[in-house]
């Protein structure tokens, strides 16, 4: 038995398939179940039940435990030992939510390489629910999202994020037309949205969370328009006119020109939510690991570009619009 045997046996367990496997681990399928045939042998047991997809035994759970931790005990002690010989290089592999990705990571990836050229850099998208799963699971090594402390992961603040209500500028103009005052202005007031077209993200995604929440606080409901798992989707359509949306600010940012910007009301209804980083919880943790979330800190306004924000406009001149 040796290192290979695990790492074979994880990757066969993860698809529940020898052809998957093989061809993710880029060998033979009969190779593949040829070795997982004789770790079986050595083993006195057998550890999958062959049929499709592929099931774990008693023996199987038991063994997929001790492979995690041998795996997981193997990989530790080589990058320590990289560590203590200065040696930078290996592979950085990142979990990060949904769309977040294209708003935070180019920049910071491009400063890590920077600084450690010797690193690939591997990122994996995905709901927080996922991502802890797969950092758990040592397919990734640090995780950005929202992701709550739980047991065998630490967590600590990377920044504040500030969700915006975007809604088409023609759209709230004719909405706010009759409750402006003798000025002419109108100050928003989330009962308006009563009569708003909204549209809603994934049940699973932050932003269709708190839209809900939002939604049920105040108790409003409006007209649903449509519905994406896919924030990004939302936000074209409601550049589009189709309704309103909630999203992160920074995806504002990095999705739409200024001149789409202007054409939409972006309302701050006071609604904030923590993007963490997580890792798990090791004897030893990855120096790379620890650098990438320095550069992260230190670097975090030209990452969020937070001296250019969205510009809000909770207040309209409806009378100065409509000229």
């Amino acid at each position: 038995m040796n290192f290979t045997s695990f790492d074979y046996f994880i990757e066969v367990e993860k698809h529940r398939s020898f052809s998957k496997a093989a061809d993710a681990l880029h060998v033979s399928q009969q190779a593949l179940s040829s070795h997982i045939s004789s770790l079986e042998k050595e083993l006195g047991c057998l550890l999958f039940v062959r049929h499709i997809p592929l099931e774990l035994t008693y023996a199987g759970e038991h063994f997929l435990n001790y492979a995690h931790s041998f795996v997981n005990d193997y990989t530790n002690m080589i990058r320590e030992f990289q560590d203590i010989s200065e040696e930078r290089k290996g592979r950085l592999k990142i979990g990060v939510t949904h769309t977040r990705g294209r708003a935070i990571l180019p920049d910071l990836i491009t400063m890590f390489q920077k600084e450690y050229p010797g690193f690939e850099v591997e990122v994996v998208e995905s709901t927080s629910e996922f991502l802890a799963d797969k950092l758990l699971s040592h397919e990734i090594d640090v995780a950005i999202g929202y992701i709550d402390d739980q047991d065998g992961i630490d967590t600590e603040l990377f920044y504040d994020e500030e969700m915006l209500l975007m809604i088409p500028r023609r759209m709230l103009l004719e909405l706010a037309a009759e409750r402006a005052g003798e000025d002419g202005i109108y100050e928003f007031d989330p009962s308006i949205l009563n009569d708003c077209p909204m549209m809603l993200g994934s049940r699973d995604d932050m932003s269709g969370i708190l839209i809900r929440k939002y939604l049920k606080d105040n108790r409003l409901d409006p007209p649903i328009r449509a519905r994406a798992e896919n924030i990004e989707t939302l936000i074209m359509l409601c550049v589009k006119g189709v309704g309103a949306c909630l999203c992160p600010e920074s995806l504002i940012r990095s999705t739409l020109t200024k001149e789409q910007i202007e054409e939409l009301s972006i309302i701050a209804p006071d609604i904030h939510t923590p993007v963490k980083f997580a890792t798990r919880k090791e004897g030893y943790q990855w120096t790379a690991i620890e650098e990438f979330k320095k550069l992260a800190h230190d670097n975090i306004e030209a990452i969020m570009n937070l001296n250019d924000p969205v510009k809000r406009n909770n207040r309209l001149s409806v009378a100065a619009q409509q000229r």
